[in-house]
């Protein structure tokens, strides 16, 4: 049987070969060498995963229901990312379980891509934006983390199954509705980082709604109303259960202690602002090189080289030279939420005026990437996210704008410009993901260290140790 090169399935399979070979080879220099590990590194943590095995032994229907995952009252409920992290990791290497995971979510989207656009372009795009991501560089600390890489494939099933049941034929739409359904609950059960799903599908269903009405198409209306009034029933049916268990946040003086303790409104409302312009900024500078965001003098220099340079002008006071160096940040972080409510109201208006249903998908997914980090938003601000880099918080609102970038490079084939204007576009999306896969880690670890925190996974600095190492074995 001969193999026909020009045919969709040939170019699919050789496009999938091509983000998962890119994956592999990204993550694999980043992976720290095991010298430079900590105990956490791509590990789960020693208390969870004790009492993961213990429950496993005894009482096994213990682990789909809420249970103390890490000691203090961290309490989780996320069986379909546990169980299968956990019986994976018995045969697998810590390595060989990150390749293994962010090769699954890469293949993920760009399987979903394709399937709800039949585009090779979105579906590359798409798979190699994933590929270099940063976003959950803190698994090389907090190995627990690297089971949100199989959330986001679920993610990417999920959101595949909705986007064709709302533009599904008659024949096929409830096919495509079961497997929304059986997706979100497989979602649901990977923890509460759905929620930051939840509001923005509400919320965009609700807008579709009534975008439906007024374009005159009941049909997509009754869809998006349908989705968004079972999403909304998951929401309580889940609260329901999980605000049982609150502890790790009303417990004073704990990581993940709410605002709603505070004596003051005013402390509050100032403390969620700050982490929602925070979390917003984490968000957007995923995808830009470091440098255009965060003190390129501070990652390349360090705070001694800035403090000696102030000849020891007020010196009792001479750190705040270095706060300002640690906080430059929020200045872009200004201006990215100014241009992103710009960007946001002309899409908004674009589809409101047009009765085309791919108006709808900027729309959301902005919406997703403005909101998908809410439930982080009421928590007090910690000393921890003044440098803004733990990008683990935003999976939900990162991997919808590398979804939203992908599209754009995909639908720039449309756009009324010339070829030149066009490739120029589409290059520079792609290299500013590229210099940011090698440059946000090393100021990853900068703002981190800034904060009393560990970093790891630089490819830059993990090459130059391992080829280091392997001088010193040659002598």
């Amino acid at each position: 049987m001969q193999l026909d090169v020009n045919s969709s399935a040939f170019r699919f399979l050789t496009g999938l070969l091509a983000v998962t070979a890119c994956n592999l080879l990204y993550r694999a220099i980043a992976i720290p060498p095991e010298a430079l590990w900590n105990p956490f590194t791509l590990t789960l943590t020693p208390y969870g995963e004790e009492q993961f095995a213990v429950l496993l032994a005894n009482e096994p229907w213990r682990l789909f229901l809420p249970w103390d995952q890490g000691g203090g009252g961290r309490i989780a409920w996320n069986p379909a990312k546990s169980l299968p992290v956990y019986f994976l990791s018995q045969y697998l290497s810590p390595q060989a379980l990150f390749l293994v995971l962010t090769t699954i979510m890469v293949a993920a989207l760009y399987w979903a891509s394709y399937v709800t656009t039949r585009s090779l372009r979105f579906a590359l795009a798409l798979g190699l934006i994933a590929a270099l991501s940063t976003f959950l560089n803190y698994s090389f600390v907090y190995g627990s983390l690297v089971r949100n890489y199989l959330l986001i494939a679920y993610l990417a099933f999920t959101a595949a199954a909705f986007v064709k049941y709302i533009g599904s034929e008659q024949g096929s739409h409830r096919a495509w509705l079961t497997s929304f359904y059986v997706g979100l609950f497989v979602v649901i059960m990977s923890g509460e980082w759905w929620l930051n799903l939840a509001i923005p599908l509400i919320l965009g269903c609700a807008f579709a709604g009534v975008w439906s009405t007024k374009t005159e198409q009941p049909l997509l209306g009754r869809r998006f109303r349908l989705i968004g009034l079972s999403v909304l029933g998951a929401v309580f049916a889940y609260l329901a259960v999980r605000l049982q268990f609150t502890s790790q946040y009303t417990a004073l003086g704990f990581e993940n202690e709410m605002v709603f303790t505070y004596p003051s409104l005013l402390i509050a409302f100032e403390d969620m602002v700050i982490n929602y312009m925070t979390y917003l900024f984490i968000t957007l500078s995923g995808v830009l090189p470091s440098f255009l965001t965060f003190s390129p003098s501070y990652v390349a220099m360090g705070p001694e080289a800035i403090l000696a340079e102030q000849n020891g002008y007020h010196a009792q006071f001479t750190n705040h030279v270095v706060f300002s160096h640690l906080t430059s940040w929020r200045f872009v972080a200004g201006m990215m939420f100014v241009g992103v409510m710009m960007l946001g109201w002309r899409w908004l208006r674009e589809a409101w005026t047009s009765r085309r249903l791919e108006t709808l998908v900027p729309v959301f997914l902005l919406l997703i990437i403005m909101t998908g980090f809410a439930t982080y938003v009421p928590i007090k601000m910690r000393p921890m996210h003044l440098t803004a880099m733990l990008g683990y918080k935003t999976v939900i609102s990162s991997t919808a704008l590398m979804v939203l970038l992908a599209w754009l490079v995909f639908r720039s084939r449309d756009w009324p410009i010339s070829d030149a204007l066009r490739n120029g576009f589409v290059a520079l999306v792609m290299g500013s993901v590229l210099i940011a896969a090698f440059t946000r880690p090393a100021t990853h670890e900068a703002g981190l260290e800034a904060v009393g925190l560990d970093s790891a996974g630089d490819p830059i600095a993990n090459w130059q140790y391992r080829r280091l190492l392997s001088e010193e074995n040659r002598r």
